[in-house]
């Protein structure tokens, strides 16, 4: 049985990677199509409900009810390939949130980099001592310094290694947009890596976003650029990123601005402005990336604006 004492009450399903080992490779938490019929399976199809229910249930604050729906981030290729044809099977509606600088020929490099430390290291923590070694920067003490935060991030993201969450923190916090990207390509210089050939594969374009509206899910906000932590911009920053991610989600699905009622937060990555700006925006809800009760109001529904999401790569682990 799916509900439990820690997830009884409202919330959405988090997707990301899909694999099939031919055109999608496997990726660190990635699923094949078989894990996701699993999982709908023990979720139980009749307790997850379509997106514009699940939004009708959070305007009327039906938080307690025990019910789930279905969310896809990024825009990536392999959930076409792979998991819309088992939401086909099952009848099933589900929200996709995909930032938009994918449709104008720009690079996601958060994407990309996610494949390249997938594809071409047997273990992902040997890509991370590469990425270490790579910074040239005193990380124990960096590390000494984030200790409890590291600790919080674990215990709120269960599903991350400790390195996961060290690596994240030192691209985050430590290293330049600049820095980070240079190492990077460092490495794709060091194994071989062709990043321009792969970069085909990874997305969804405008004719497939286009597809999956017209089959009846939903297409909300996901920022314009992804960045990791969309909170350091202030309000004029983020108004100009969901104010572009508005406007080619319209073009390209060819509704009006308002018609878009729904988002998620790029890396989990929200405050007060974000907020406000989904207010302005007449957004109805929007998603986070956890399940823990926030630290003031400890309530884990805290507002419509961060609706929980459970991770499905921390479901199937429970299935394995």
């Amino acid at each position: 049985m799916y509900f439990n004492k820690k997830n009884s009450f409202l919330h959405g399903i988090m997707f990301h990677n899909f694999h099939d080992n031919k055109i999608h490779p496997y990726s660190q938490g990635s699923l094949d199509k078989f894990d996701l019929k699993k999982l709908i399976n023990f979720v139980g199809v009749e307790n997850i409900v379509n997106p514009n229910e699940f939004i009708q249930l959070i305007k009327n604050k039906d938080f307690n009810l025990k019910k789930v729906c279905l969310t896809f981030d990024d825009g990536i290729l392999s959930q076409l390939d792979i998991a819309l044809p088992i939401l086909n099977k099952y009848n099933l509606k589900a929200f996709f949130f995909p930032h938009t600088a994918i449709f104008i020929n720009k690079t996601d490099n958060l994407e990309l980099f996610r494949y390249f430390r997938n594809s071409s290291y047997k273990k992902i923590d040997n890509f991370y001592n590469d990425f270490f070694s790579s910074t040239g920067k005193n990380l124990d003490q960096f590390f000494l310094k984030y200790k409890k935060v590291i600790k919080i991030k674990k215990k709120k993201h269960s599903c991350y290694s400790i390195n996961d969450i060290k690596f994240r923190l030192v691209r985050d916090f430590m290293l330049s947009k600049n820095e980070y990207n240079k190492i990077m390509f460092s490495l794709f210089k060091k194994k071989m890596f062709n990043y321009k050939k792969v970069s085909k594969n990874l997305f969804i374009k405008k004719s497939q976003l286009k597809k999956i509206y017209n089959s009846g899910h939903v297409i909300g906000l996901h920022s314009h650029t992804h960045p990791t932590r969309i909170e350091k911009k202030n309000f004029n920053e983020q108004l100009l990123e969901y104010n572009k991610n508005i406007s080619l989600l319209s073009k390209i699905l060819n509704i009006e601005k308002n018609d878009i009622k729904s988002a998620a937060h790029p890396s989990g990555s929200y405050n007060s402005n974000t907020k406000k700006i989904f207010k302005l925006k007449k957004i109805q809800l929007a998603f986070k990336e956890i399940m823990t009760k926030d630290d003031k109001t400890h309530k884990i529904n805290n507002s419509i604006f961060e609706v929980a999401r459970e991770d499905a790569s921390n479901i199937m682990a429970n299935l394995k």
